[in-house]
């Protein structure tokens, strides 16, 4: 079963909301993979923001219990492609762990889009976080499609 980890800078918007999301599709495609969300700058232990939850719900995702984790060198070990939100992050991740490099990738560049970077939300309205899960839910699905295309040739 392969990892994948989203990686956003708080772990309360972006990287969770995209784990459900890729989660929600996986289960969907009957698909076994572990989804996982962390951030380079997270509090351990703190829920998504309420936003994110109800964007998400309004999209019909089951956002689940999540609770913030700040990202290790360990977590980004022990997957199997990390997907950031921002190339800042991409670069974060590769700094802390370089020999990861090859599996590390912004999630637009891994859907195909060129290194766009994801807005923050954070402290934004509703509609922002709907917003946003709409580009997420574009940028999740073209990224799982392109895993279980690697996966088949492998």
């Amino acid at each position: 079963m392969p990892k994948v980890l989203f990686v956003c800078t708080g772990n309360t918007c972006r990287s969770p909301m995209a784990a459900a999301i890729m989660r929600r599709m996986a289960e969907q495609q009957a698909v076994d993979i572990e989804v996982v969300s962390a951030g380079t700058f997270a509090a351990p232990g703190i829920p998504a923001t309420p936003e994110a939850y109800a964007a998400l719900l309004s999209r019909g995702v089951d956002p689940g219990e999540h609770r913030s984790a700040l990202l290790t060198r360990e977590m980004v070990a022990g997957a199997d492609l990390v997907l950031t939100m921002t190339v800042k992050h991409k670069e974060f991740v590769t700094s802390i762990a370089p020999e990861a490099t090859p599996r590390v990738l912004s999630l637009a560049e891994y859907a195909g889009e060129g290194a766009m970077d994801i807005p923050d939300p954070f402290g934004q309205d509703l509609a922002k976080y709907k917003q946003t899960a709409e580009v997420l839910d574009r940028l999740v699905r073209a990224a799982l499609d392109r895993l279980l295309k690697e996966a088949d040739t492998r």
